[in-house]
């Protein structure tokens, strides 16, 4: 089954529960991944990145109809990873995210896409983080919401940026506080203002993901703003 142009797939993976498969997962990867496997000092974090990359390469074989240990990527000047041309099937554009166990993977056709979740912790001292990161408007936006909200609304605002970065592909040559994005519970997810790229917020969509009540997600993809996409949360590779 193939991709339409307006489709966004969503897969999600429990990576602590592939982890028990590292063995089968450890033979799906390329000699560069097994290298960077081997230089983890933590076996979690370890175990985690083999499943997320094993994960990925068995969504992306189902979508395209080939051998998981078939899949080869190519990355761009910041890393950004995409597959290798395979008879045109490069079109396929992905991005891969995960907090602690829990991953996320978009999927699109001839679309660029980023993606990005993390597990919302009353640790963080949010008010800081958006002093050191966020822009003035968005900094201004998150303290003016009631200190219960802020917490949530730093997570959304944070994963919404991350997801726009990535796919950009612009990596740490992006200054976080160079765009905007909207925050504020209630408010509709989007790009507000890019200052290097006037145009951007009418050439992108941000979208928020309901993926776990613990974790804030957010997706970029490359569509106008009227255009209809058709978001499938949680696919199974079944349907793939």
């Amino acid at each position: 089954m193939m991709i339409a142009p307006n489709d966004v797939w969503i897969f999600t993976a429990d990576l602590d529960t592939r982890g028990a498969q590292l063995s089968g997962d450890l033979g799906l990867l390329s000699g560069e991944e097994k290298a960077r496997f081997e230089r983890f000092k933590v076996e979690t974090p370890a175990r985690r990145f083999v499943a997320a990359r094993a994960f990925l390469r068995e969504v992306l074989a189902r979508i395209i109809t080939t051998d998981s240990r078939s899949i080869s990527f190519v990355y761009g000047p910041e890393g950004k990873p995409s597959l290798a041309d395979r008879e045109g099937l490069s079109r396929i554009e992905f991005n891969l995210s995960h907090s602690a166990e829990f991953a996320v993977l978009a999927v699109t056709r001839g679309r660029t896409v980023g993606v990005d979740v993390e597990y919302v912790r009353d640790s963080v001292e949010v008010e800081s983080l958006a002093k050191r990161f966020f822009s003035a408007r968005e900094r201004e936006s998150l303290l003016s919401l009631e200190r219960g909200e802020r917490q949530r609304s730093f997570f959304a605002c944070w994963t919404r940026k991350e997801a726009y970065l990535k796919a950009r592909g612009g990596g740490l040559t992006i200054p976080l506080d160079r765009f905007d994005v909207s925050l504020a519970p209630g408010e509709t997810p989007c790009l507000l203002a890019d200052r290097g790229d006037p145009d951007a917020p009418s050439s992108w969509q941000l979208h928020s993901l309901t993926l776990d009540p613990r974790a804030e997600a957010a997706l970029a993809v490359a569509a106008t703003t009227g255009e209809n996409l058709s978001i499938q949360v949680n696919r199974s590779l079944r349907g793939a």
